[in-house]
């Protein structure tokens, strides 16, 4: 799990100017990373979602790419609790990832 938060990490840090990241953003792309987690703990394909974010314009494609590779590196798991629980990791440490980023 601390290889994806520095991962993540790394990647907004990397792309603040281009994204002009601030607070709102970073609640968007978290309730984004929300999102993703719910599809992957639901079974969507891989190559869907990255179908679904290849249709932005960057900087937030790219953005939006990481999160869904991300995303998929963490197990699917089959009981509702895991996967809430999952879900909300995950957006959390995106959260936590954007907001350290723009300090």
């Amino acid at each position: 799990m601390k290889i994806a938060a520095m991962t993540l990490a790394m990647f907004f840090a990397a792309n603040v100017a281009d994204a002009e990241l601030d607070t709102e953003t970073c609640q968007k792309l978290s309730e984004f990373a929300q999102n993703i987690m719910e599809a992957r703990q639901t079974g969507v394909p891989l190559n869907k979602m990255i179908s679904l974010v290849e249709k932005n314009e960057e900087p937030f494609r790219s953005m939006y790419r990481t999160l869904v590779i991300e995303a998929y590196k963490k197990p699917r798991y089959h009981t509702k609790s895991m996967q809430t629980g999952e879900t909300t990791d995950y957006s959390n440490q995106v959260l936590l990832a954007c907001l350290e980023a723009i300090e």
